[in-house]
């Protein structure tokens, strides 16, 4: 427990050291003055609504029990992303929810703009959970949400 404890101080330590040197040195005045900033949140929601990411198809996947949903993502900024963050939810024929999840992708070269990239997510409807077996059914449709960005403010 101990060597635990340890390590989320460290985590924790080594990351509020991490961002407070990648602040620049007005956010830091705030900071201490108390005021308010948004740490460059603007940008980063004005970067999120410039990624479109739209459903190709569902096929099967060479796994058993999962699928592969496909998706296209344009990056309509002007500067190249090199990670996106989204909330996929899986749904059946009848537009029933299957399953929902959070999920990444990054590109050490980045996702270029004005370009499309396909990006793929497993979806498992078959499986165990704590030795208890579920069936979720084949998935027929994804949506996804872009919910964050990584890339140049």
């Amino acid at each position: 427990m101990f060597a635990l404890s340890y390590l989320v101080e460290f985590v924790t330590e080594r990351s509020v050291r991490e961002f407070v040197s990648s602040l620049s040195s007005e956010q830091l005045l705030a900071l201490s003055t108390g005021e308010s900033t948004n740490f460059g949140l603007d940008k980063k929601t004005e970067m999120i609504k410039n990624i479109d990411f739209e459903f190709v198809k569902i096929q099967a996947s060479t796994w058993k029990g999962k699928q592969t949903a496909i998706f296209r993502l344009r990056n309509n900024n002007e500067h190249p992303i090199t990670g996106v963050c989204v909330n996929i939810l899986y749904f059946d024929e009848d537009n029933n929810l299957l399953e929902t999840r959070v999920s990444s992708r990054s590109s050490s070269y980045g996702f270029a703009p004005a370009k499309d990239h396909y990006i793929s997510f497993s979806y498992e409807y078959v499986g165990s959970f704590f030795e208890r077996k579920y069936d979720f059914g084949l998935a027929s449709h994804a949506k996804a949400e872009v919910l964050c960005v990584e890339g140049v403010i």
